[in-house]
């Protein structure tokens, strides 16, 4: 057992506190079966463009193979009570395996571009303030593609391309699609997640680093402790789209 399991008195959970209605089912699945088919635009899957959206379609497909993943146990009998659903789930077509991991390895390789250093647009570690900025994309719409390359970063000098990603505008939000991403990879292939463990950890301690013995983050970036229980998304210079919190 790891210390999070231990802290949490066991692997955290993805499933949602409560089952949903026994009558709710066919319209889950319905929904499911149409949703299992999302997918990223071609120039996110090469991790061309910005990290938010990209995230927050991760973080989409994410939730998408979480749901139906529970419907599935739902249905046979590993949660819930298979008395209370064995009417509705008769009934049922949900996403069979081909299915599920035709979307599963969508995602794995739509995260896994934006970690092991060849997406378009690259992370690239910041010296002055010890963290990870996007290069930034000047996004082409006729080629679907950046029209620069790196070491060429306009995210380095536009505070406002990718929302100042590059100036430590949101970060929590956007890092926090992408961890919310590969850690669901992870739930279902934990080979891949210990493999990437090292490049996770680095979007992990650039926002929520609880070590001062890290030389290369500071510690808990986007938290102000003495206002309290907030996240602190405040960008380095003042300008109208600055998050405050």
């Amino acid at each position: 057992m790891n210390a999070t399991e231990d802290l949490l008195d066991g692997e955290p959970s993805f499933n949602a506190p409560r089952l949903p209605k026994a009558s709710a089912l066919p319209n889950l699945a319905k929904a499911i079966n149409e949703d299992i088919l999302f997918r990223l635009p071609s120039y996110y899957q090469r991790g061309a463009g910005d990290t938010y959206f990209s995230g927050k379609m991760l973080a989409k497909l994410s939730r998408i193979l979480l749901v139906t993943q529970e419907l599935i146990d739902i249905c046979n009998g590993s949660i819930g009570d298979t008395t209370l659903y064995a009417e509705y789930c008769h009934q049922l077509t949900l996403p069979g395996p081909e299915k599920f991991d035709e979307a599963l390895d969508h995602l794995r390789s739509c995260t896994e571009v934006w970690i092991n250093g060849t997406a378009e647009t690259p992370f690239v570690y910041d010296t002055q303030w010890g963290g990870l900025a996007s290069c930034g994309c000047n996004f082409n719409g006729e080629t679907q593609s950046c029209d620069n390359a790196f070491p060429n970063c306009p995210g380095f000098y536009d505070p406002g391309m990718d929302f100042g990603h590059a100036f430590y505008n949101d970060h929590h939000f956007h890092h926090g699609y992408h961890i919310y991403a590969a850690a669901t990879i992870a739930h279902f292939d934990k080979g891949w997640g210990r493999k990437h463990f090292e490049n996770v950890l680095l979007l992990i301690r650039d926002i929520a680093n609880p070590s001062s013995n890290d030389i290369f983050f500071p510690t808990f970036r986007m938290k102000d402790w003495y206002l309290g229980n907030v996240s602190f998304a405040k960008i380095l210079i003042s300008s109208n789209f600055a998050s405050k919190f």
